[in-house]
């Protein structure tokens, strides 16, 4: 965390009103990424981050340290939507914990199903990593904190994702074309 975040941080703890708003702003964004690539559903994810919002309200005089908010909000949130996807598998008339309507047009692949398809196919390993840097435009060094990861690990998950999201779009790309395209072949 740069000392400047630092700094805002110590007083969102200490209850300084805007700094604790301006900490949320600098916060959402990737959190609603992670969030999302776990569950790759719009509204649960929407959810979510306003109960990250009132965590983060509600519960920051208790962080100790603040260079351990992205953690601690990570951890909150994940465990928050650990809880909710538990709910939804043991109760039947719940929604579907992924949101097919969603699925064709995320934020980050707008314009082309296939592509959104071939996202929501991704390992979660690999997916995290990839929409942070694809919706969020984080660097590496930033994904690594938040996943906690080395970076040479993420670097390799971005590489491994990108291989693999353009294999399986080829691939889809193949078969809604009859096999009239092969795959890589570029028409």
């Amino acid at each position: 965390m740069k000392p400047e975040d630092e700094d805002l941080t110590r007083r969102a703890i200490a209850g300084e009103r805007e700094a604790l708003a301006l900490v949320w702003e600098r916060e959402r964004s990737w959190l609603t990424a992670l969030v999302w690539s776990r569950c790759l559903d719009r509204e649960l994810a929407r959810d979510l981050i306003q109960e990250g919002a009132l965590i983060l309200v509600d519960r920051i005089a208790e962080l100790r340290e603040p260079a351990a908010l992205r953690g601690w909000l990570k951890r909150s949130l994940l465990n928050r939507l650990n809880d909710e996807l538990r709910r939804r598998l043991r109760s039947p008339e719940a929604a579907s914990p992924v949101d097919p309507q969603f699925l064709s047009a995320p934020p980050v692949v707008a314009d082309d199903g296939i592509w959104a398809q071939a996202l929501a196919e991704l390992p979660v390993d690999l997916r995290e990593p990839m929409v942070l840097r694809g919706i969020d435009g984080l660097g590496i060094q930033e994904i690594a904190e938040i996943l906690e990861l080395p970076i040479t690990t993420v670097e390799t998950r971005l590489v491994r994702a990108r291989r693999n999201l353009r294999e399986r779009v080829d691939r889809m790309r193949a078969l809604e074309d009859g096999g009239r395209r092969t795959c890589g072949d570029g028409r």
